[in-house]
């Protein structure tokens, strides 16, 4: 059902597969065809970690929905959007120029109509340019009596002043109980990004992670991830050391690094080339030891899976249309 006008939408998962979900983990993340290798990467990585998740994806075109379908990974389900989209939803799209202030406005949305339709305590959303190196188990414990588990964006020195500007958390990771209290945060949520989600920097609700800041105070139970090993990126990777330990990557020598996030990595998708965070005009510096560790080995399963989804047709005319792999304008026509 709709937050706010009451009307039904359609179940994202059959009653039948819900049942046998209630000891999984539940995960959310979604992605359109061109982020299609990055949420596939992010699959893959999790699945080498932990064996108790399932990986919902919804998707914003038909592109991905049917690659996913025809590759039929064990421990996806896919959703298309446009099967659940409101009224709500779809007129706050028009208002949009750039596709990625829409997908970040639909996250609260998405995200509590998944969480009350599964059989489970709490489900996380997940940006879909992670790569998991430990399970998130590691995290899920942060969790225990709280209700909502949020993750800072813990900036270096340099970028500071993007706390004012970008927010002080980071909507790459949250966690969300099955209860009132997460149901009234999503609620405010859904509302805020449906007046306003914007990726103009300054404007005061940058995204949907600005309004993020307010909610370990006007909210109980909202906490912080504080584990360092998650949800390190290229806005702060600077200020750690990182090495190899033990088959484990290590932060300073301490900490095993549980996920990365390659924000502004960008790779074409029928030449392999790519950008280490030049992407949407981000430049951050990354030290070549972290390229090493950390780039190098993402970079070969990216190649790997864009051939693998290569084999399915619809993603083949889509890298036609798009070989760059750039953002397209909700006005473009893609391959369907």
């Amino acid at each position: 059902m709709c937050i706010h006008c009451g009307k039904e939408t359609p179940q994202l998962m059959p009653e039948e597969e819900r049942e046998d979900s209630t000891r999984l983990r539940h995960i959310l993340i979604s992605t359109d065809a061109n982020y299609l290798h990055k949420a596939v990467v992010l699959y893959k990585s999790l699945a080498e970690v932990h064996d108790n998740f399932l990986l919902h994806i919804c998707c914003f075109d038909e592109i991905s929905l049917n690659t996913l379908r025809q590759l039929d990974y064990q421990r996806i389900r896919p959703y298309l959007l446009s099967d659940i989209e409101t009224d709500e939803l779809l007129n706050a799209k028009r208002s949009k120029t750039k596709r990625y202030e829409y997908y970040w406005a639909c996250k609260p949305f998405i995200t509590r109509k998944l969480l009350l339709e599964q059989q489970t305590d709490f489900i996380t959303f997940c940006d879909c340019d992670l790569f998991f190196l430990q399970s998130p188990e590691k995290l899920f414990i942060e969790l225990e009596d709280a209700d909502v588990l949020i993750q800072p964006n813990n900036f270096s020195f340099q970028y500071e002043k993007d706390f004012t500007t970008i927010g002080y958390y980071c909507s790459s990771f949250q966690s969300f109980r099955k209860n009132e209290n997460s149901k009234q945060i999503l609620d405010t949520w859904h509302r805020q990004t449906m007046q306003r989600c914007s990726s103009n920097v300054g404007s005061g609700a940058f995204g949907d992670q600005q309004y993020m800041d307010e909610w370990r105070l006007r909210y109980q139970h909202v906490r912080e991830i504080v584990n360092p090993g998650a949800n390190i990126a290229p806005w702060h990777v600077q200020k750690f050391d990182l090495t190899r330990q033990d088959g484990r990557i290590m932060i300073n020598g301490t900490f095993p690094l549980i996920y990365y996030h390659y924000h502004a990595f960008r790779m074409d998708l029928r030449n392999y080339q790519y950008i280490i965070t030049g992407d949407r005009d981000n430049e951050y510096p990354i030290a070549p030891e972290v390229v090493k560790l950390v780039y190098e080995p993402y970079i070969a399963v990216l190649r790997e899976t864009i051939e693998e989804l290569k084999k399915v047709k619809d993603y083949r005319e889509y890298v036609k249309v798009n070989p760059e792999g750039v953002q397209l304008p909700f006005n473009h026509e893609m391959a369907q």
